[in-house]
């Protein structure tokens, strides 16, 4: 029995909202950045699955792996994600920079 491949959420806004977010390394500074797919789109992972990382750092998380590089630089992607749900959708408070 063949069963057919589960729906991947799609969403250009809410990549447009991820890719103007600064990059989600302390101490980066570039804003812009790539919605990194924690959960890749060849596994079925989707749009709402996603992180800002600037280029160098979109590279890095690739070579590096996601396990390594969350632990090299201290980051939570799952914590993340659940946070910029949250500034998108309107429950929480986005931080100014200041």
């Amino acid at each position: 029995m063949i069963l057919p491949k589960p729906e991947r959420m799609r969403d250009p806004q809410y990549l447009e909202f991820v890719r103007s977010l600064p990059c989600l390394i302390p101490g980066c500074t570039l804003r812009h950045c790539d919605p990194h797919h924690v959960v890749s789109r060849a596994r079925g992972g989707g749009d709402d699955q996603v992180v800002p990382l600037c280029r160098r750092h979109h590279r890095e998380v690739h070579a590096l792996g996601r396990v390594r590089f969350q632990r090299v630089y201290g980051v939570d992607f799952p914590e993340t994600i659940a946070r910029i749900r949250a500034w998108y959708a309107g429950t929480a408070e986005m931080p100014t920079d200041g």
